[in-house]
């Protein structure tokens, strides 16, 4: 009966670790995403200042 309880609390911590590994990699992914949007978004604001400072200077 103790080998089954054994067991059972491996599987419980191996499933919480799991579960733990899952949530981070989830939320790493979620802030490389978040990452790349900003750096897009200030070439995209850097492109438009260019053009708009090529318009002026004509």
């Amino acid at each position: 009966m103790k080998i089954y309880l054994i067991i059972i609390v491996v599987c419980l911590i191996s499933y919480s670790l799991f579960s733990s590994y899952l949530a981070a990699k989830e939320r790493h992914a979620e802030e490389v995403k978040k990452q790349l949007e900003l750096e897009e978004h200030e070439k995209t604001k850097q492109v438009i200042a260019e053009s708009v400072a090529r318009i002026l200077n004509k």
